[in-house]
């Protein structure tokens, strides 16, 4: 009899528990440049992300399950965000982490997450991002070979443009973005390279580099400079003289550059992941729900990326349970099939969608879709 109540007693506790457990808060563990170079950047994709996870809230949550994102700064430093993804998994107990921002950042910390067996995403375009033998980690967005190509592509067919002069930033993502650009330039034997250089993160004067660049006499300019570097690069880039069509892989997607350098982007061909442009359904419902979260405000690419991030992580623990663990959400993310705002999202064996990108061309001060 003892026995017995000890055993009932148990059995009480457990389902306590148990009961408990299902009320806890499915944790996403965010580690992401809020501060520094990218901070503009890390924020957009923190309200997108934020945007998703309210919605999937508001339609009940996760089996019973409230969704929470845990939100720490990793400044853009691979050191610190290492640091972070450690602290989300170990402290936080985050079901899942996403190390965004820069592509150096999500590389570095991918140790973390294979360790401990806890699925992770990370907004980068860099193409080593899915090479690093991290079968946990995954990747719901494009990358930098589908944006060459199609810069590229673009490049070839502009009448009288065969001269190109390129510029990125001096660290892992910018030596990939300008190696892989020439590498899909290499299909056109009529375009030349004849100018590449690269800038350091917190360069503020581009005059020296615009100078050379003009003695090139490179006709198109693939300029890949974020913002608010990009204000003040575009307006040196005038007062050198320097001119040619400009083309861009993602940065000079931005409403606010728009407004401050608008002049300056005329004719300007860019790529994005999204634009508020697009009115697919989608498109639609995320709009609505970030404008809802965020006081009215139109999100960018970077705020559909965290959105699209939200959607995959919330879409993948429907599918494995709302209690599963990281082994059996890593096999529910890799089956995943959905449409989301910047198109379908469905894995390769290497964790990466591969999703399409969106051609824009600025003019008249707005963008254009191609």
């Amino acid at each position: 009899m003892r026995f017995a109540r000890t055993m009932a007693v148990f059995a009480v506790s457990l389902a306590a528990v148990t009961a408990v457990q299902a009320q806890d808060p499915i944790k996403y563990g965010l580690g992401v440049a809020l501060t520094g170079p990218i901070g503009f950047m890390g924020t957009q994709y923190t309200k997108g992300l934020q945007a998703g996870i309210d919605y999937v809230n508001s339609q009940g949550g996760i089996g019973g399950r409230k969704f929470e994102v845990i939100v720490r700064d990793t400044k853009g430093i691979p050191a610190d965000a290492i640091a972070v993804a450690k602290r989300l998994i170990e402290l936080d107990k985050a079901s899942v982490i996403d190390i965004t921002l820069p592509g150096s950042a999500t590389l570095a910390s991918q140790s973390v997450s294979k360790e401990a067996k806890i699925p992770m995403l990370g907004y980068t375009t860099v193409p080593a991002a899915v090479d690093q033998g991290n079968p946990y980690y995954f990747r719901p967005y494009s990358n930098v070979n589908i944006i060459s190509a199609t810069l590229a592509k673009v490049i070839a067919e502009l009448p009288n443009e065969k001269r190109v002069a390129l510029l990125a930033s001096n660290d892992d993502y910018g030596r990939s973005a300008i190696q892989v650009m020439i590498d899909a330039l290499k299909s056109y034997p009529d375009v030349k390279v004849v100018f590449s250089d690269y800038y350091e993160r917190t360069q503020t004067d581009f005059s020296a580099i615009f100078l050379r660049m003009k003695a090139a006499k490179a006709d198109t300019l693939y300029l890949d400079i974020r913002y608010p570097q990009s204000v003040t690069a575009l307006k040196q880039m005038a007062e050198v003289g320097l001119k040619g069509t400009l083309v861009n892989s993602l940065l000079f997607y931005n409403n606010e550059l728009a407004q401050r350098a608008g002049a300056l982007l005329e004719g300007a061909y860019i790529t994005a992941l999204w634009a508020p442009i697009k009115d697919d359904p989608e498109s639609k419902k995320f709009i609505e729900a970030f404008r809802k979260t965020n006081n009215g405000e139109i999100p960018d690419d970077s705020a559909a990326a965290g959105w699209c991030s939200a959607m995959v992580i919330a879409d993948a623990f429907k599918r494995a349970g709302a209690n599963a663990d990281g082994e059996k959400l890593r096999e529910a993310l890799a089956a995943t099939d959905i449409l989301s705002p910047i198109g379908r999202i469905k894995f390769n064996q290497k964790g990466d969608a591969e999703a399409p990108v969106l051609l824009l061309q600025f003019k008249n001060g707005a963008y254009h879709p191609l």
